[in-house]
């Protein structure tokens, strides 16, 4: 299935955030993998949140890149159920997704989620900090990586 559906991002899947968007933070968190016949098992969480109101003081502030976002007290996993976030450990270099609302006409995924950020790191239970798209982007186009446009 991974194979079949396997694909790189375009530019078309990568955009600004929005002070309207809602946002997903997806990902494999740690504190619920388990290991069992030489296989990892993990269970993917989307958590949907917003902009934190308040930029918190950190450790290495990178202003123009640093996104926050609300850490919510439970979230999504794939086949539905909810459950407690006591932690995003794990997700760090996974994707936040701004989901949009249509403006008019059928929804597609390809229209209303656009990637903004990747989640760097948590106050836990308070909030989760991002990393914009930008600086992804500005790490992909050094010279000695060969990508001369936005993948």
């Amino acid at each position: 299935m991974l194979k079949s559906g396997w694909g790189f991002l375009t530019a078309g899947q990568v955009d600004l955030p929005r002070s309207d968007d809602r946002f997903v933070i997806s990902g494999f968190m740690i504190d619920s993998a388990s290991f069992t016949n030489n296989i990892v098992h993990q269970a993917m969480l989307n958590l949907e949140t917003d902009f934190l109101h308040d930029t918190p003081a950190v450790k290495e502030p990178a202003p123009g890149y640093d996104l926050f976002f609300y850490l919510a007290n439970e979230g999504a996993m794939i086949d539905g159920s909810r459950r407690p976030i006591t932690t995003l450990q794990g997700l760090s270099g996974g994707p936040i997704w701004a989901l949009r609302r249509p403006a008019a006409g059928i929804w597609a995924a390809s229209k209303m989620l656009k990637l903004v950020a990747v989640q760097s790191s948590e106050m836990k239970r308070k909030w989760s900090r991002g990393v914009h798209w930008n600086a992804v982007l500005a790490i992909l186009r050094q010279p000695e990586l060969a990508f001369t446009s936005p993948p």
